[in-house]
């Protein structure tokens, strides 16, 4: 028989497998904005929720040994899958609040601000906020803007080769240094560009290759920015994806040798200035004679693998797997392996060059 309470709507049925039941155990949490699909988060992975409609109603009836009483028909269910998270909301949350100096002071947000916002688990939302040089001052999250660290970084490289401290850097020497900026701050950005990411520390012991890193980007960053301008006439506008693309597609880019010499001018000595670091940050152009601009951290704000392949594409028509790699690889999961998702989304090419 029917329930006296029989329901047709207030429940809703999901299909999981045994794993995602073990991990209901900690609790799981629905998130999502009007503006956004709504994703189910367990401590530490994200989920998306497909509804799936079916021809055959679905009868809900508690256990009994007994009789059958059913509380609710039911003519679809959620099927569950596993899916990366979706950090664009916390970049541009984190943005909003960035330290710019201390004569700029703002708030932080916390980490539970940050949880509601983003849909993203607990433990993907922590790591997130490590890779993006986050820091946790008076209980609350904060990145630096991209222009404070480049300021601080600069003062610092120049005082470490005016006062010959190598790349072993002593926080009492810099913090003296430099008696308007915030130790704390100095602490953080010794530490994102230091071999062990770890801080507070005495000493940081600089990693070259990570410095080379963030001034290739600076560089060609800089580069898209003065040819934006240049192509929209004079107008600024910010360097979104969108006119990244612009940039990359429609005007004069940096020539391969060019850039290099100029890079090399912006290292330390003895920091390497190789073409493979340039992985996720800029492609070579498709006669290979350029660098063009094209930096991972924004692709991927994309959530599909289709409106990743169609920038690529835009950008230029040939691609190799390794190249297309930095922009796709956090979209790879336990069914869906890197070339998969290239026979699936584009035209594999052979080539005397392999």
């Amino acid at each position: 028989g029917y329930a006296d309470d029989f329901s047709t709507s207030d429940y809703r049925l999901l299909e999981v497998t045994d794993e995602f039941l073990l991990q209901m155990k900690d609790g799981v949490t629905i998130k999502g904005e009007k503006d956004e699909e709504a994703v189910l988060c367990t401590s530490n992975k994200t989920y998306s929720m497909k509804l799936a409609v079916t021809s055959n109603a679905l009868l809900i009836a508690p256990e009994s040994s007994v009789s059958v009483t059913v509380a609710a028909c039911l003519g679809a269910q959620y099927e569950v899958a596993p899916i990366p998270p979706r950090f664009l909301r916390l970049r541009e949350t984190l943005e909003e609040s960035a330290y710019k100096g201390p004569k700029q002071p703002c708030e932080g947000i916390s980490f539970e601000t940050l949880s509601g916002k983003v849909q993203a688990s607990d433990s993907e939302l922590q790591s997130e906020l490590v890779k993006l040089g986050a820091m946790k001052r008076n209980g609350k999250y904060q990145i630096l803007s991209e222009e404070y660290k480049i300021y601080i970084l600069d003062l610092v490289l120049t005082q470490a080769v005016a006062s010959d401290w190598g790349t072993n850097l002593k926080i009492d020497l810099v913090a003296a240094a430099n008696p308007e900026e915030d130790e704390e701050i100095l602490h953080h950005i010794l530490g994102l560009f230091a071999v062990d990411k770890m801080s507070p520390a005495s000493t940081y012991t600089l990693d070259l290759r990570c410095v080379s890193m963030f001034r290739a980007d600076q560089l060609l960053r800089d580069y898209a920015k003065d040819l934006l301008l240049f192509l929209t006439g004079g107008k600024t506008q910010p360097l979104t994806l969108q006119n990244i693309v612009k940039v990359a597609t429609g005007g004069k880019q940096w020539r391969q040798q060019d850039f290099i010499e100029s890079w090399k001018g912006h290292v330390p000595e003895g920091a390497p200035t190789t073409a493979d670091l340039l992985s996720g940050i800029a492609v070579s152009s498709a006669d290979k004679s350029d660098f063009v601009y094209l930096p991972a951290a924004e692709v991927i704000m994309l959530v599909d693998v289709p409106s990743r392949v169609r920038i690529l594409f835009s950008v230029k028509p040939k691609w190799t797997a390794a190249e297309m790699e930095p922009y796709l690889k956090d979209l790879i999961t336990p069914v869906m392996s890197l070339e998969q998702m290239l026979l699936r989304h584009s035209r594999i090419l052979r080539t005397t060059e392999g």
